[in-house]
């Protein structure tokens, strides 16, 4: 099956997906949907150092330490934003 990553847009979090995740789980794909630092049940993590290379590296790294390859990455709104670099930025995976 496919790999999902669904990316909230500006001011949501993982749960604005809840119906797309639980329809395409019934389906039996596996479906991550992050929540962005600062924003949604991680606003305590807001600060002035949170921005948009911050978001990025959310991405990034779940992609990394969940060991995901052949992703489709969804988003809208603000969400393209740390997706358009993600689709050109390799993702370094651990040998170990």
């Amino acid at each position: 099956m496919t790999s999902f990553v669904l990316i909230h847009g500006a001011w949501h979090g993982s749960w604005c997906w809840k119906r797309v995740r639980r329809l395409l789980q019934a389906q039996g794909h596996d479906v991550f949907t992050p929540t962005l630092t600062g924003v949604g049940e991680r606003s305590h993590l807001l600060s002035r150092d949170v921005n948009l290379e911050t978001h990025i590296l959310d991405v990034v790294n779940l992609i990394r330490w969940e060991e995901l390859s052949d992703i489709v990455l969804c988003g809208g709104s603000f969400s393209s934003r740390p997706l358009l670099p993600n689709l050109r930025r390799p993702v370094a995976r651990s040998s170990g």
